[in-house]
């Protein structure tokens, strides 16, 4: 991948973008606070998540921004995605690498993917959707606070 970049080389973000790195190609990067940016110059975000502590928050935000986004199985954990059809995942570093490349190098694939992770994002994670789901949760709850007694301390 270092060998043949299709849109210059890749851009590391995050709090420790290089944890686990163990490549020859030196990369530089300042710390940030806003990762928006990155994400806005970015062709494509690339989640290698290879263990399951890390946040998803980024593919949706990338996700909200438009962007193709390339994930493990676990980097994506949780989240109501379709591979192929608003994220691509591969989890061998042969096959995401060659997804990679493909959401690189495909302009039409690039372009689906972004607006298919964008529709994902209002439809199933936008504010709406959320605040539906919460009143829905909280007129349940208070449903069943009425039909469970109380316990009441004796007042001394």
């Amino acid at each position: 991948m270092t060998r043949r970049p299709p849109n210059g080389p890749p851009e590391p973000a995050g709090p420790d973008p290089m944890r686990g790195y163990t490549g020859k190609t030196q990369f530089k990067f300042p710390s940030m606070r806003d990762v928006r940016p990155y994400v806005e110059r970015a062709a494509a975000c690339i989640v290698p998540l290879r263990i399951g502590a890390e946040s998803r928050l980024k593919i949706l935000e990338a996700f909200a921004m438009r962007k193709a986004v390339v994930s493990t199985r676990v980097g994506a954990e949780g989240l109501d995605v379709s591979a192929g059809e608003d994220i691509l995942i591969a989890d061998s570093p042969q096959n995401f690498a060659t997804a990679t490349l493909r959401v690189m190098l495909d302009g039409p694939l690039n372009r689906r993917l972004g607006e298919e992770g964008r529709r994902l994002a209002e439809q199933k994670y936008g504010w709406d959707h959320l605040a539906d789901r919460l009143d829905g949760f909280l007129v349940d709850l208070t449903r069943r606070r009425r039909d469970v007694p109380v316990a009441r301390r004796p007042l001394e």
